[in-house]
């Protein structure tokens, strides 16, 4: 995300979860756990939708020494967006990408 102009982003959140269980595998990954993601959400301003969703899955495998691993970014079937998702309405505002003042609509 270093890459990514600030006057681009429009919001970042974050989830985890020590829930054991959680699976997760894609075409370079047999088998980990999932313990959260991070979803990026930024203005598509050549694109016919107002934001653009890259989703970053937190992965872990199961050894007593494991880190955890950001794969991504993943663009689903929820990439394209005219606005945030309702599933995060409501969520905590701990902080604001440099230059924005306003909490993003919908947290």
């Amino acid at each position: 995300m270093e890459g990514l102009p600030s006057t681009f982003v429009h919001s970042v959140c974050a989830s985890g979860s020590p829930i054991p269980g959680l699976s997760y595998s894609d075409s370079d990954v047999a088998s980990a756990d999932l313990m959260g993601s991070i979803e990026v959400y930024r203005y598509s301003p050549d694109d016919p939708v107002a934001l653009n969703r890259d989703w970053y899955p937190i992965i872990t495998f199961a050894s007593p020494d494991s880190m955890l691993l950001v794969r991504g970014p993943i663009s689903d079937w929820d990439h394209w967006l005219d606005k945030i998702p309702e599933r995060l309405r409501g969520a905590e505002v701990l902080g604001l990408p440099p230059g924005h003042t306003d909490v993003p609509e919908g947290a």
